[in-house]
C-alpha cells in the first residue's frame, strides 16, 4: 500500500487506495496519513452499504469476493445472493443489516466473555470481509473459553470447504449428542 502523489490545480495530493468493492473517498487536510481515518472507516462503510442502492450492488458481488474456495455450493450461493438483490425486500434487510454493524450496540465483545456454554469458533484464515490475523484474534480473545479451528479458507467456511467444517462441528457436539442420547 503505497501513497500515490497526484497534481491537481490546486496543488498534489496523496492518495491511499486499498481494499475491493465501491471506492470511498475519505478527504483530511492534515500532514499525517490515512490512518486518521481508522475511527470511524468501519462505521462510515457500514452506513454506506446501509444505503439500499449500494447494499443492492454488495449483495451481487460480496458471495464472490469473499470466498477462497471456489466449489458447487460458493457457486450457489453467488447464484442465490444475484437473485435476493432483485428483492427489495431482501435487499432492506440486507441494507438493515449492514446499518447496525455501525451501532455500539452491535458490538458482543463485552458480553461474549461472560458466556458460559460451550463454543466452538470456526474461522478461515483466508477470510477478506473479517480478516483472521485482526477480526479472528479479536473474537479470541472476546472469547477465551470458546474452541477455536482455522481454516484455510475464505469467509464462509462450511460453504467452502463443507467437509472439514462437518469433521469439527461433528467433534464439538459430539458431547451434547452423547449427553441428550444417554439421558
Amino acid at each position: 500500500m503505497s501513497l500515490t502523489m497526484i497534481d491537481t490545480p490546486a496543488g498534489v495530493v496523496g492518495v491511499h487506495t486499498t481494499g475491493d468493492g465501491p471506492p470511498m473517498v475519505l478527504l483530511h487536510a492534515n500532514g499525517t496519513d490515512h490512518h486518521d481515518f481508522d475511527a470511524v472507516a468501519p462505521a462510515l462503510a457500514c452506513r454506506m452499504v446501509g444505503s439500499p442502492v449500494l447494499a443492492r450492488t454488495v449483495m451481487r458481488w460480496l458471495p464472490q469476493m469473499s470466498v477462497r474456495e471456489r466449489n458447487d455450493w460458493t457457486r450457489a450461493a453467488a447464484r442465490r445472493a444475484r437473485a435476493a438483490a432483485a428483492d427489495p425486500a431482501r435487499v432492506e434487510v440486507f441494507a438493515s443489516m449492514w446499518r447496525s454493524f455501525a451501532a455500539p450496540c452491535h458490538d458482543a465483545a463485552y458480553d461474549a466473555g461472560a458466556l458460559d456454554v460451550p463454543t466452538l469458533l470456526v474461522w478461515g484464515t483466508r477470510d477478506p470481509v473479517l480478516p483472521w490475523r485482526i477480526d479472528g484474534r479479536r473474537a479470541v480473545t472476546a472469547l477465551p473459553g470458546a474452541q477455536v479451528v482455522t481454516l484455510r479458507c475464505g469467509h464462509q467456511a462450511h460453504l467452502e470447504l463443507p467437509g472439514p467444517f462437518l469433521d469439527v462441528a461433528s467433534a464439538f457436539l459430539r458431547p451434547v449428542r452423547d449427553d441428550l442420547v444417554g439421558s
